[in-house]
Formats: C-alpha cells, structure tokens, sequence
C-alpha cells in the first residue's frame, strides 16, 4: 500500500467529505515536530515521523470550522504505543488490528505491542499454542507492512521465562518446565527454544526492539530446577538467565526489555513489587547490560508512587519505559474513569522525570471478556500527554469525537455496568461479573448486595441501548454493556431473594421467581450470549470464546436446576432445599464492596 493510499483510508475514516475542498500539502523535515498550517483552502502538514501526518490530519478535522490556524506540536516521548493481550484467550484478528494501527496513527502513536505468550507458531514446537489461534508468520509479516504505512511499528512482546503456563501443561513440553507457569533457567533445551521464539520474531518484524516479558516469575529456581541443581539465589539465577536471553537476542540484532518487578520482587519478603525504598546495590550491579526496564503500573492515582518507582528504576542506569494500563481486564466492563485517574498521574509524572518511552496496555485477564473498544480514551489521553505534555478532558474530548465519533462522555458510559450504586469505587471494582457468574442457589456473593442495585441496573440499560443506535462504529458494544444490565437487573438480587422468600415460608413469591423471573433471566442471558459471541468474531480469532460461551452456559444450566429444585419443593418432593438453609457469609469476610476477577472460584466454591 502506498503512502497515497494510507491518506486516502485516514481520510475515510476522518470523513472524507471534510477534506473535498482543501488543498493538502504534506512535508517530511526532520526534527520540526509537527507543524499544521491552514489559510482558507491550503493546508500545510510538516511532520518529521510518519505517525505525525495523520496526527497531523486528525488536527485538522479538529480545527474544521477556522478558516486559518498554526498550529506547532512537539512530541514529550519518543516512543508512544498501546499493547494488546492477544494471551488470555482472545486473539485480535487482522482486521481488528489493522483499525487499531489507523486509529492510533490518527492519535499519533507510533507503537504497536502484541502481546504473544504462546500465541504464534513455532514450527519446530506444535504443541506450543495448539489450538489458540496462534499468528502465522504470513499474518505477522501483513500487520508489520500495513504498521509501515502509517508510521506504527510492530513490536515482538513475548515471554522467554514465566506466563506459560497453556504451552507448558503438554506432556512434550514438560522438559522445559520448572514449576507450572515457569521455564527450567540453566538448561540448554530451553535456550534452544527461546531462540526459535526469538528467530521467529525476527523473520516477522522488523523492528530492532524485543519485549521479552519476564514478569511474574516467582516459581523460578524452586521447582524442577532443584533436582538438578542446588538452591541458587534467584536474583543471579534470574540474571544469569536473562543474560543468556539477551545474547540470543543479540544474535537476531534485537534490543531486549523486560518486565522489571522480579528485581523488585526477589528483593522483598512478601514479593511485592511496589516498595517505598530503592534496590540494594548487590542487586543493581547484576543488571545486565542491554536490557531496557519496563516500569509497569496499572494501580496509583498519585504522582508520587510514580516519581519514586521511577527514581529507583534510574538506579539501575538503564533505559526505562513505562507502561500503564487501560483497565478492561475484570470482565466484561471497562473502568475507563479509573483508568483516567490512574493515567493521569502516570503521564504526569512520566513527563516530569523525562521518560522517553511509554505505552498503555490492555490486558485481557480471565477469559478477555472485554472489548478493546473502550481502551481508546485512555490512548487518547496517552496521545495527550505526549503531544501537549499536559492532560485535559477538553483535549482527550476533541480526539476521541475527531477519530472516534464518540465523546468521553460517551465512553463513559461503558463503566455503568460496574456502577450498581451509583458511583466509583475503584479500577478493580467488577460486580457485574461476580453478581451474573455466581451460583442462585449457593449464592457466596450475596452480601454484598444493595437495595439500590436492581434499580441502577434497570436506570443503566436504555442509556447504553440509546447510545448504542447513534453511535457510529461501536454501537455493539454499548447493546452488549446494556444487555448485561438486563439480566444483572434480574440475576444481581436473585439468590437474596431466594433465600428469604424460602426462610419466610412465601411459597407464592418463590412460585414467581421459577415461573416468571428466571425464565425472563434465561431469555436475557440467551440474547446476551448471542451478542457477545458476535462481538467475540468481530474483533478476535474463533478460538478462546469456548471459554466466555461455557461460563454463561453454567450459569444457564444452574438457573435451570435452581427452578428444579425449588419446584421439588413447592410440590412437596422434598422437604427443604439444604442450599438455602446455609446462611451466607461475607465474602472472604469482606462486608464491603470487592474486587473479584476469578470466574472458577466466583461460580462454585468446589473443585472443578
């Protein structure tokens, strides 16, 4: 694809109508920043990268209605990107990702990470991502040229020691274990592997850059490894075994960066990454060299905790890159105001202490549930901060309507879901998918229900149904948000009620929830499941909505029973249900609103 063409489809996207009358001129000068010029119907786009063009354009649609304007930007970053998950089950498809590559190029960020465990096809491994939908080399090698083509470049983001655990379950990977999740470290068969990933990275992308994870490995050296060696300490044998990465990836002419929380977390008894005093010297001196450090923090709404993690990741005197997150990792709901405050400072604090590289990551924990859709406002902010070196809604506002046709507030209306009382709480906060996925019978969320939730629920549909139907490219989400609150609206008090109408003896009113309310609920779920299944398709590779498909089954079934069960009751088959003799307690002793993203443990309480 041309340079032509690539303004041709921003343009498009933009509206092409609003640039029929204009007489665009564009210039490449090296270090002008980017510069954008109207006098009535000439305009001048001077940038000095290729992601700034259509920043470049984006600028324009903004300032449609002044008939002369100039305006000079100069970058805070460097290097500005967004991560993708494309590991917890929800592969993006190509599609997907070549929107997301225009709509951040109209946003001026030049980066684009995707986030690999096991997702991507090892020739000499096929058990390594069977059956997950891994990339194909062709696959990768059209999402690199199409990146070219408007200035964002396609980064390897990949795991050469924990986070494996889906390759690592097979019998035939085995060998290359040390606990569950994590790589055996000072073993030759598992370098030989981390170079085929390595080499597969570099026949795919061009970029000299290589993430290559490290994170979260706390089984390191305490598993496999001590039946074949002596215990070592894991900060040498976490270094011994990163210099062994970064010169396989010198080999392939990469520049590795890694997750910096395991020189953190070796360095603390509770293994905590985020601590109020810098790292011991002994640790700072095994740093090796040629590795850049990834900050990453997706948790603090203050400056602080981010000029001191910052301090001491400038200790070690290497490259630091930041990353922060868009929240959508706890469900099917985004927390787009809790990933603001949390940006906000982030950015902040980034541009004060002068980090050059940053990017905003969408993980996608515990089954990727969440459309990417509501991450754009927090790359908007990203874009913000880079371009301006200051945040403000009215700046984020202006991209999001220019690029998106939506506005902040309209995003905002994504978080309601996660609103059952009407207000924020936190980014982690994620009622909705404990209240929906708990069991109605042996409901172990049921305390933390309040009077307020049915009526929010009931108040929060048609706001995201009605925006669905204006919204120009995203209405599929905010139906699906609002189709969720139809069945919270009945699911969220439903095991209350149960359990109550059962202890007062009010046969009639339980004869009303299995006859009338249930059977509404099983309606709404199915539409629900329906609906996601084709938000799953439009935006990510078949594989992976097996899991999303089966935990709304699950609960489907046990609706289904719990009618059973309380008819056995009311006719007489039986007499008590044992479920609902049991008083439910506070969970995990919390009477208070919680954060609980894990589905196997918020369905059941048995072993599955």
């Amino acid at each position: 694809m041309s340079e032509i063409n690539a303004i041709k489809l921003a343009k498009k996207k933009l509206g092409a109508s609003l640039f029929e009358s204009l007489e665009l001129c564009f210039k490449s000068k090296e270090n002008e920043g980017l510069k954008v010029n109207r006098d009535g119907k000439n305009v001048e786009i001077v940038y000095s990268e290729k992601c700034m063009l259509f920043r470049g354009l984006t600028l324009v649609k903004e300032h449609i209605n002044e008939d002369k304007f100039s305006i000079t930007l100069k970058k805070n970053f460097k290097h500005n990107g967004y991560m993708i998950d494309c590991s917890r089950n929800g592969v993006a498809n190509i599609k997907t990702l070549k929107d997301v590559i225009l709509t951040q190029a109209l946003m001026g960020q030049d980066r684009l990470l995707l986030y690999t465990e096991d997702t991507y096809k090892l020739d000499k491994y096929p058990w390594f991502g069977y059956l997950r939908g891994g990339y194909s080399k062709e696959e990768i090698k059209e999402l690199v040229a199409y990146g070219e083509e408007f200035g964002v470049e396609l980064i390897p983001c990949i795991q050469t020691l924990g986070h494996l655990k889906r390759p690592l379950r097979w019998e035939p990977m085995i060998p290359l274990r040390d606990g569950e999740t994590t790589l055996l470290a000072d073993d030759e068969k598992v370098y030989e592997f981390i170079e085929e990933m390595i080499k597969f990275s570099r026949e795919c992308f061009k970029s000299k850059d290589i993430h290559i994870g490290m994170d979260e490995s706390t089984e390191m050296g305490l598993n496999r490894y001590l039946q074949f060696h002596k215990y070592t300490d894991r900060v040498e044998l976490f270094s011994r075994h990163l210099d062994r990465v970064i010169s396989i990836c010198e080999k392939y002419n990469f520049k590795p960066m890694i997750w910096s929380d395991m020189y953190f977390r070796l360095n603390t008894e509770n293994e905590e990454y985020y601590r109020n005093t810098p790292l011991p010297e002994s640790t700072l001196k095994l740093i090796p060299e040629g590795v850049s450090l990834v900050y990453w923090d997706y948790y603090h709404n203050e400056e602080k905790t981010y000029d001191d993690m910052i301090s001491y990741h400038k200790d070690a005197k290497r490259d630091i890159v930041f990353a922060g997150g868009a929240w959508r990792w706890k469900g099917f709901v985004p927390s787009i105001e809790g990933s603001m405050k949390n940006s906000i400072a982030a950015m902040s604090s980034c541009v004060k202490n002068g980090i050059k590289d940053v990017f905003v990551t969408a993980w996608g924990d515990n089954g990727n549930e969440c459309s990417l859709v509501p991450t754009l406002p927090i790359i908007a902010l990203y874009s913000c901060a880079d371009y301006f070196g200051k945040i403000e809604e009215k700046d984020i506002n202006s991209l999001l309507v220019a690029v998106c046709g939506d506005s902040l507030k309209d995003f905002l209306l994504m978080d309601l879901p996660d609103k059952p009382a009407g207000k924020f709480l936190c980014p982690q906060y994620n009622p909705h998918k404990y209240f929906l996925y708990q069991d109605p019978l042996n409901g172990i969320f049921d305390k933390q229900v309040k009077d307020e939730f049915v009526l929010n629920y009931k108040k929060y549909s048609p706001l995201l149904k009605e925006k669905a139907k204006t919204s120009k490219d995203f209405g599929y989400v905010y139906e699906n948000l609002g189709l969720l609150c139809d069945c919270l609206e009945i699911k969220v008090d439903l095991g209350v009620k149960l359990r109550k109408f059962y202890k007062e003896n009010k046969k009639q009113e339980l004869k009303v929830l299995v006859n009338e309310d249930i059977p509404e609920l099983i309606k709404r779920l199915d539409i629900f499941d329906k609906k996601i299944y084709e938000q799953w398709n439009k935006e990510n590779k078949p594989f992976g909505f097996d899991v999303v498909d089966g935990r709304i089954g699950y609960v489907r079934n046990r609706l289904l029973t719990t009618i059973q069960v309380v008819n056995e009751y009311l006719n007489g088959s039986v007499d008590k249900i044992e479920e609902l003799e049991t008083e439910i307690l506070p969970f995990n002793g919390h009477e208070d609103e919680i954060s609980w993203n894990w589905w196997i443990q918020t369905c059941t309480v048995q072993d599955l």
